[in-house]
Formats: structure tokens, sequence, C-alpha cells
């Protein structure tokens, strides 16, 4: 074996997939429908946005 350590090595980059290679997430898949926003959500975002005066 080349490697200097034996063991798991990465497929070389032609036989890699695209999440190996690190593509972007496809839009429109970033959230599903079954992992609705939680209620407090927007609540708890509003507590730590600047706003005026800060």
């Amino acid at each position: 074996m080349s490697a200097p350590h034996q063991g798991r090595q990465s497929p070389p980059p032609e036989q890699q997939t695209g999440a190996q290679q690190r593509d972007p997430v496809a839009s429109g898949h970033t959230s599903h429908e079954s992992n609705p926003k939680h209620i407090l959500e927007d609540i708890e975002a509003k507590k730590f946005t600047k706003g005026p005066g800060n």
C-alpha cells in the first residue's frame, strides 16, 4: 500500500461522490415540510438582532 498509514483511504477524486467533493446543496432541499419552523424561532431571533440604539 502506498499510503503512509494503513487503513481506509479516500477514493481518487474522479471516483468520489458529490457529497465527498463538497457539492452545494440543491436549492429547495435545505428544509423539509416534516421539519417545520418552531413557533418561538422568530421570537428568539429577535432577541439577538441589533436594533436602533444598540
